[in-house]
């Protein structure tokens, strides 16, 4: 979460799978710990609005955002 608040460019660098940082987003909403979901949305809170900006991201969201959904609803 910090590094997307500080580096929001991160997210374009060549080499970072954002679709494996997407779901390890979604796996940490499943967690029993309140602090580690907590975390997880603060860090769905920065990445989605930056959707449009930012095409990895977007992409990402695009065909992952019905897991999301999911992970929310549960």
């Amino acid at each position: 979460l910090q590094a997307l608040k500080r580096k929001p460019d991160l997210f374009l660098c060549s080499n970072l799978d954002v679709k494996a940082v997407f779901q390890c987003g979604v796996l940490s909403l499943k967690f029993p710990e309140a602090p580690t979901v907590k975390a997880s949305c603060g860090f769905f809170t920065e990445l989605l609005p930056r959707c449009g900006e930012i095409a990895p991201v977007g992409q990402v969201v695009h065909e992952n955002g019905k897991v999301l959904l999911q992970a929310v609803l549960e």
